[in-house]
């Protein structure tokens, strides 16, 4: 009876944080932070029980998380790679965070880790399954009360451990600068111009395996990055996959625990780019540069190989034929020995059909000097200039040496 009486508490504590939370900011109900703060709410119950004033504390707990919400989000998909934390991946955090003391002991670190999700619904107590990002925050607030046992309040603590080891020593990517870079005049330009390149990419990978044909899971996307041989001492499987986890437009915990995060065609380019910085971390190179020559590079010769553009080029380059060959016969004169429109009009509109017709404005090789332009879609023949393109500035290669591209950009289709 007792216990149903402090569930009944902590739902009214809930409940009365999240009005005052509405009242505040009206925007934040339908924040995705609302759905992380009731389960917070849930697993913190027992921390809260502990101290003298539980309501007190769990509008500090809310107001930290609220204000370190990315970060903490930022920091558990880095360790875990877009999937969720296993007690390996949680003692790495520990040991970069610097969190082992004569307190907070490698047994104690298991404890807590098992403790996370075996308290908090019946269903779920199984010490096998990875912890979601809500016992991740829990797993913090337990080792700040080991780590500082005379410290003040819980959340006072909490707020310690997170400024003066998490924020500090926890690896976790700069997401928001790296997509200042990515709004860019010149990046969206190659975007645009490169778009059928990209396009087809990832609809040809997208639909790799059953399921959503619109989005990209994290096995497709690693068969797209080996398929276009991009793993090397540069780029690792692991690299690959914190890659994957980053580009995440935001997540809740129900995509993380379902069967993965997937990726948009947005993501997606925000990973090319990624990937290209990888590839290319001349930082004296703009992004831009670094996007046109891996793909250029990387991703059109690969989704080529698979046929992927073969029928898009072929049609395009049949249609500009087509439609220069019945512009030529519009312009070429009639004759008193010219055939009918019914007759034989290939012949009569073509020299290369027929090279000693002295009425045709074409020469015998089947070209004229003074108006023909070649059609810009048609793929360039070996040995005929291609299509100008800015050059990409000189690169780093992986023995330090500079180098300039060295390629002319391949036509765009």
């Amino acid at each position: 009876m007792s216990k149903r009486c402090q569930s009944l508490q902590w739902s009214i504590v809930a409940a009365r944080h999240r009005a005052v939370i509405a009242a505040i900011n009206p925007d934040a109900a339908d924040n995705r932070f609302d759905k992380f703060q009731l389960l917070i709410a849930r697993h913190f119950k027992e921390l809260f029980e502990r101290e003298e004033n539980p309501d007190k504390e769990a509008f500090e707990i809310e107001d930290i998380l609220r204000t370190h919400y990315k970060k903490l989000m930022q920091t558990y998909r880095y360790y875990t790679r877009g999937s969720l934390m296993t007690s390996l991946e949680f003692w790495e955090f520990c040991k970069q965070c610097k969190l082992p003391s004569k307190n907070v002991t490698t047994a104690e670190i298991d404890l807590i880790y098992i403790k996370a999700h075996t308290d908090n619904d019946v269903e779920m107590r199984n010490p096998d399954r990875d912890v979601f990002p809500s016992e991740f925050v829990e797993m913090l607030a337990r080792v700040s009360n080991l780590r500082y046992p005379r410290r003040g309040t819980l959340s006072e603590r909490f707020l310690h451990l997170l400024e003066n080891h998490v924020f500090p020593f926890a690896q976790r990517a700069n997401i928001d600068q790296f997509r200042q870079m990515l709004e860019n005049d010149d990046l969206r330009a190659v975007f645009r111009q490169k778009r059928p390149v990209l396009e087809k990419s990832f609809k040809y990978y997208a639909r790799l395996r059953p399921g959503n044909v619109e989005t990209m899971d994290k096995n497709e996307f690693m068969d797209f990055v080996k398929d276009c041989r991009l793993i090397d001492s540069k780029l690792a499987v692991t690299d690959v996959y914190a890659i994957f986890a980053n580009i995440q437009h935001g997540q809740d915990e129900e995509a993380i625990a379902s069967t993965g995060l997937e990726l948009t065609y947005t993501e997606f380019l925000e990973g090319v780019c990624a990937l290209a910085g990888y590839k290319y971390p001349n930082p004296y190179v703009p992004l831009d540069k670094k996007a046109e020559y891996f793909i250029r590079e990387y991703v059109q010769p690969n989704i080529q190989s698979k046929g992927g553009l073969q029928s898009l080029d072929d049609k395009k380059s049949m249609n500009n034929v087509a439609s220069l060959v019945m512009r030529k016969a519009k312009q070429a004169p009639r004759t008193a020995g010219s055939p009918s429109v019914g007759g034989d009009r290939r012949r009569a509109a073509s020299p290369a059909l027929s090279p000693t017709a002295t009425s045709s404005p074409w020469d015998g090789s089947g070209r004229n000097h003074e108006s023909y332009v070649a059609p810009p879609t048609v793929a360039s023949q070996e040995g005929s200039p291609r299509a100008k393109t800015p050059p990409l500035p000189e690169v780093v290669n992986s023995d330090g040496e500079e180098h300039s591209d060295g390629h002319e950009a391949d036509d765009e289709h």
